[in-house]
């Protein structure tokens, strides 16, 4: 397994991804057609996107490629934008079901990236059910902070939403 940047050329494989991530996974917050909605230019498109927030300073994002270099895994941590809340970053992660190690080897390169960034705090929030999320931060040693009981409306009933966290050491390099 190995982590990369994204480049527009990840386009259609992260598509394929996400199309995959969406059908295998329903503990998602996507929709089945919402992921239907996308195709390969609003896929550059974002990844464009995402790669000029880079470039500010306000992102890092990685994609986890398995044995066979087929993407996954993709996540990114993101800048809080208030000036009194600039060391904190939400970290979010999408990653296939079986995926634990993937999953384990994406968020500590994205922790590494978040301290190069001058980032102090991860925190990450989802579903109190997605248990392969939760398993993968546990296993990098973030810790649950606080819950929101019956934020997320689904068709069976409510689901808790789940905030994790995780102080990082500051990167004094240049």
């Amino acid at each position: 397994m190995k982590c990369e940047k994204l480049s527009p050329t990840d386009a259609d494989a992260l598509l394929r991804f996400f199309c995959q991530l969406v059908d295998q996974d329903s503990e998602r917050v996507e929709r089945p057609e919402d992921a239907l909605q996308l195709d390969h230019d609003k896929e550059v498109a974002w990844i464009n996107g995402l790669l000029e927030k880079e470039r500010a300073g306000e992102v890092a994002a990685l994609c986890v490629l398995n044995d066979e270099a087929v993407i996954v895994g993709l996540g990114e941590v993101e800048r809080r934008p208030r000036w009194i809340e600039r060391h904190v970053a939400e970290i979010r992660f999408g990653l296939l079901p079986g995926c634990l190690d993937e999953g384990c080897e994406l968020v500590r390169q994205l922790e590494q990236r978040a301290t190069f960034m001058g980032i102090e705090l991860l925190y990450y929030f989802h579903l109190a059910t997605q248990s392969q999320g939760i398993a993968v931060l546990e296993a990098c040693g973030f810790e649950l902070s606080g819950e929101l009981p019956g934020y997320y409306k689904k068709e069976q009933g409510y689901v808790d939403r789940v905030f994790y966290s995780k102080t990082l050491g500051v990167s004094h390099c240049c």
